[in-house]
């Protein structure tokens, strides 16, 4: 299965460039924080469930928030921003297992909802909220034929930076190019330092990149996709994808890293039979722009997870 929950205020929905259903019902709760609950569908085992939360109120957007999956027991991920791993689940939750910023349905689960929880005593007025799920693994959609072109101004190698992380900030390389094109853009030193997770000392945890993007007024969101279709509308809207790839040895042709369990990328066209990439795993900036068989980009990101940042128009952009 596949489902996709999407809530925005007025201002921020049209920006947008995939379909929100309307606006979020904020409560408040006991403790003053603010809570919004996303119901979910029954979900079958071997699936991700994908939380993001975007918050651009001017002077609130310090904020963090929690999302917490409610089914027989609470399963919290960590805050955002964290100093902490998330608290320890009691030893019968196992519907679901929790990862750094998603949870795996280990069984069918039913009655399920996620809650987000705004860790700050504001309603939320303007945010964009969605709730992603598709099967962990799939065989790899097709694309059709089609040709889309998106201005990526800068190219960054992760390499020009310090040995220490060279090697860990494929996120916010990625994030800063994405982000490169809109007047707020973030300098790249800034955004590894944002994006850098106190509580995992990684560089790639998705909220934190979604934050660092609001920070900077853009609107953003992580979401998982299993065919083409949404990220063709994105690409056709004018906006760039940071895409979550894995491959093994030898699956990636023409690639600067032979196999990679988890890595970050700027998607920003296709042309023919390929699609158009900045890599930031180049070694230079010289060897950051890519082209690779769309094919082997597809099984790459698609087949497992299909994770993306997907970011709003920019205002003067058509429709937004």
């Amino acid at each position: 299965m596949q489902y996709i929950q999407r809530l925005a205020d007025p201002t921020i929905a049209p920006s947008y460039p995939l379909p929100v259903e309307g606006a979020a019902h904020w409560q408040i709760a006991a403790s003053g924080t603010w809570e919004l609950e996303m119901r979910l569908p029954t979900i079958p085992a071997g699936h991700i469930i994908v939380p993001s939360l975007a918050l651009l109120d001017d002077g609130k957007s310090d904020a963090g928030w929690l999302a917490t999956l409610h089914h027989e027991f609470e399963y919290p991920l960590q805050s955002v921003p964290a100093t902490a791993a998330a608290p320890a689940l009691p030893d019968g939750a196992k519907a679901a297992s929790r990862h750094i910023d998603c949870w795996h349905s280990e069984q069918t689960l039913e009655s399920t909802r996620c809650v987000f929880t705004v860790l700050g005593s504001a309603q939320p007025e303007r945010y964009l909220a969605t709730l992603s799920v598709r099967p962990v693994e799939i065989q790899t959609p097709q694309l059709a034929p089609i040709d889309v072109l998106v201005d990526v101004p800068a190219t960054l190698s992760q390499h020009a930076a310090d040995a220490a992380i060279r090697q860990r900030i494929c996120s916010p390389t990625a994030l800063t190019m994405a982000l490169s094109a809109y007047p707020t853009a973030p300098v790249w030193e800034d955004t590894i330092a944002a994006c850098y997770d106190a509580a995992t000392r990684a560089y790639g945890v998705w909220p934190l990149a979604i934050r660092w993007a609001a920070r900077h007024g853009v609107v953003a969101a992580v979401e998982v996709f299993q065919d083409w279709q949404a990220p063709m509308a994105c690409l056709s809207a004018g906006v760039p994808l940071v895409c979550s790839i894995d491959y093994d040895s030898g699956k990636l042709t023409n690639a600067p890293m032979a196999r990679t369990g988890g890595h970050l990328v700027v998607l920003y066209g296709v042309e023919g039979n390929e699609v158009l990439v900045k890599d930031p795993a180049g070694a230079d900036r010289s060897d950051v722009t890519r082209r690779y068989d769309r094919s082997e980009f597809g099984e790459a990101w698609l087949s497992r997870r299909g994770a993306a940042y997907i970011f709003a128009r920019q205002q003067n952009a058509a429709g937004s």
